[in-house]
């Protein structure tokens, strides 16, 4: 990460490091289905529904689908993997 969303993760998670375990550690504790999220303020969030928000930086979907195929239910190995993937660039846009 760079730009807006990497001092966002520094100002409430000391480092990049220590963000990802936080945000990890709060999507396995999501049983079922839904997303979590860092929103604008900083905080870690879940959706467990489909209620809109508005105060989203940066999404992961942890529905089933979303890891299943590739990680057979394995969802820390998917959280550990899914940052290769993020686009900064438009997350940055989205602060």
């Amino acid at each position: 990460p760079h730009g807006m969303i990497l001092d966002l993760m520094n100002r409430h998670y000391a480092s990049y490091v220590d963000f990802k375990r936080a945000f990890k550690e709060e999507a396995m504790k999501l049983q079922g289905s839904g997303w979590v999220y860092l929103s604008k303020s900083g905080q870690i969030k879940t959706i467990k529904n489909h209620a809109k928000r508005t105060d989203i930086a940066l999404l992961v979907d942890m529905w089933e689908h979303a890891f299943n195929l590739d990680y057979q239910s394995n969802k820390a190995k998917y959280l550990d993997n899914i940052w290769r993937i993020m686009d900064w660039d438009a997350i940055n846009h989205r602060l």
